[in-house]
């Protein structure tokens, strides 16, 4: 119908590595006369689509130590511990996507680590439950 873009990959008969995820229409298309250039994606297209893949495997254990060594601080004192005291690594600081996915988990890890520790704290002042409440504890 004229409205859809696309895929550079099906345009020239090759592999898409996007797949199912590909952004860009894979049916066929007839070719206009100046080779379908208008039809092809834009650089921001395809840099949008370029970023949407998945990093190496280096960078996503990159990642993954360190939400583990965040996690670990937020355990240690999760009542007290703020995302202001996170010291970000400069390629965090320079993804903005990446810096919000990790102060989302990160605020969710936060979040039960409080849960946890007010639960403990509840269930630690209860064993010794003040006068008249004995019988109501057990």
């Amino acid at each position: 119908s004229g409205n859809c873009k696309p895929c550079t990959h099906a345009l020239l008969s090759e592999h898409c590595m996007a797949g199912i995820q590909c952004l860009f229409c894979h049916m066929e298309h007839p070719l206009c006369s100046h080779l379908a250039l208008s039809c092809l994606p834009s650089d921001a297209e395809k840099d949008a689509s370029k970023s949407k893949m998945r990093k190496g495997k280096l960078q996503r254990q990159r990642y993954q130590k360190l939400v583990e060594r965040i996690t670990q601080q937020i355990e240690k004192n999760p009542l007290t511990w703020t995302t202001q005291s996170m010291l970000l690594p400069a390629y965090v600081e320079r993804n903005p996507e990446l810096e919000r996915k990790l102060l989302v988990r990160v605020a969710t890890i936060a979040e039960d680590a409080r849960c946890k520790a007010m639960f403990n704290a509840n269930q630690v002042s209860w064993v010794n439950p003040p006068p008249g409440l004995e019988d109501q504890v057990s």
